[in-house]
């Protein structure tokens, strides 16, 4: 059974979560993240000591929200190709997510975390290289099972998906509209076609 004060803890987590990929890290204050949670002062200072330290646990919980998505869509997949698209389509999801709204944490914390933030840096890459690592296990596993070309590399793939998917993502939140990342996702389909064996 989980305590009041996990309890506690885990509901700053998640409603800071939230507000730093709407509002951005640097624009949001503790006093935000206290009026969201509709807690004391003291209460958030009893599990976190910064809003740094807050901040870092929010983007882990916002990432593994993210990673757990990706791996859910992946098993679904019955191919290769099904679960490269699958991992495009999972972007789109983002548009409009009500778990966490604000569009992808990874492009948001990347965009933010640049120069401002090392210790945000770091759990930024560790990230992204765990989503990259997932692309790359289902070339891998397409490889080996005789679904993609022997020359298809993972690393590749991942770099392109990723990258067409977070500009897609972008775009589409700029200009509210779906379509830019629709388009993205449809060339990626057709790349994924390249590699078929």
């Amino acid at each position: 059974m989980v305590s009041k004060g996990q309890q506690s803890r885990e509901r700053i987590i998640r409603e800071a979560a939230a507000l730093f990929n709407v509002r951005g890290y640097a624009g949001t204050a503790m006093s935000d993240i206290i009026d969201a949670v509709n807690i004391q002062k003291g209460g958030i200072y009893r599990h976190f000591d910064s809003k740094e330290a807050i901040m870092l646990a929010a983007f882990d919980y916002a990432m593994q929200q993210r990673i757990e998505q990706v791996e859910q869509t992946v098993r679904q997949g019955e191919t290769a190709l099904d679960r490269l698209g699958a991992i495009c389509d999972s972007f789109t999801t983002l548009i409009e997510s009500v778990e966490l709204p604000g569009g992808c944490p990874i492009l948001n914390a990347a965009i933010e975390s640049d120069d401002l933030y090392p210790p945000l840096r770091a759990k930024v890459q560790a990230g992204l290289d765990t989503l990259r690592a997932v692309i790359q296990q289902v070339v891998a596993d397409g490889k080996s099972s005789g679904e993609l070309h022997p020359f298809a590399n993972g690393d590749v793939v991942a770099s392109l998906l990723i990258s067409a998917c977070e500009g897609g993502l972008m775009m589409s939140r700029l200009y509210a509209d779906s379509l830019h990342l629709q388009r993205a996702v449809e060339h990626l389909r057709a790349y994924f076609e390249s590699l078929r064996a």
